[in-house]
């Protein structure tokens, strides 16, 4: 033996003992960060859904970018006849590029030719944002002005400029709208 008694578990201590109770306090305190881990993503999930959340880092699971309740650009190209109010794939005043991004490229294209012609692109990824944000789900933070504001921006700085003084490239931005798809 010779063996330091205190570093030996405390087996055969009658229950309520010194030694028996912190043990279980120190094993349920190591096990705190892991449940906070476990349930802090459902809370931080919102945050991503803006991008001053986005650009903060907060989240580092991609598990939580579920949460933000927008459709991806692949989905409004094929459910026309789901476009929310005034927006339509062709045909009317809120049909064409122009008209929601102004003083910007494709300005006389339709929105539904920024989704079949562009994909994967800026153009493309924010007019799915602006119908996502016309759409109203209760997830998802934006407005259409916001989406517009966001769009503009890059287009005459060629960055967004976030609430928090940061910077949102052409990657970024694009990464944050993919990053709303739920």
């Amino acid at each position: 033996m010779g063996e330091d008694q205190s570093r030996m578990p405390d087996r055969g201590k009658p229950p309520g003992t010194p030694e028996s109770t912190r043990r279980r306090l120190l094993t349920g305190l190591a096990a705190s960060p892991i449940l906070f881990a476990i349930s802090s993503p459902a809370v931080l999930g919102s945050q991503i859904c803006s991008p001053s959340g986005f650009m903060s880092g907060t989240v580092t699971s991609t598990d939580t970018i579920t949460t933000c309740g927008g459709r991806h650009p692949d989905y409004w190209r094929t459910k026309q006849d789901e476009w929310p109010h005034p927006y339509k794939a062709t045909g009317s005043e809120k049909s064409r590029f122009g008209d929601c991004f102004p003083n910007c490229d494709y300005d006389k294209k339709s929105l539904m030719q920024i989704l079949n012609d562009y994909p994967g692109t800026l153009a493309w990824h924010s007019v799915a944002a602006l119908l996502n944000a016309a759409a109203g789900a209760p997830e998802y933070l934006l407005d259409t002005s916001e989406v517009t504001q966001i769009y503009t921006q890059w287009y005459n700085l060629g960055y967004y400029e976030v609430n928090t003084g940061q910077y949102m490239y052409e990657f970024e931005l694009i990464t944050f709208f993919e990053s709303t798809y739920g």
